[in-house]
């Protein structure tokens, strides 16, 4: 319970940006890309949108909207016939419930070993 958030408040923005950099890749041959972000996470996505269009995706028309109702540690991005979306609360969630599961499961045959 206790190492989930903490992985979120250390890693979540570089694991956004890490996911971004993939959505952008899928939208490559596209001319057009919006990327949704939460308002606190715009900033630091502008600069780095920046320099990765500057360097490999040159080609683009990217703009970069500050979403007030989307948590920091989620994105999508929108492109011609496609999209992509990541939320890493969700992710973190599911990993969660897999754990919990888990331990219930390995809790119970312990139990019925005995």
């Amino acid at each position: 319970e206790r190492l989930l958030p903490e992985i979120l408040e250390e890693h979540g923005p570089d694991l956004l940006v890490a996911r971004i950099r993939s959505g952008m890749t899928k939208a490559r041959g596209n001319a057009a890309l919006r990327i949704h972000v939460s308002d606190a996470m715009q900033p630091l996505i502008q600069r780095v949108v920046e320099r990765w269009k500057a360097q490999d995706f040159d080609h683009m028309d990217i703009v970069i909207s500050a979403d007030p109702d989307m948590p920091d540690t989620a994105t999508r991005l929108n492109w011609k016939n496609g999209y992509f979306e990541y939320n890493l609360d969700r992710v973190c969630d599911e990993l969660r419930d897999v754990l919990k599961r888990s331990v219930a499961s390995l809790k119970d045959q312990t139990e019925k070993a005995d």
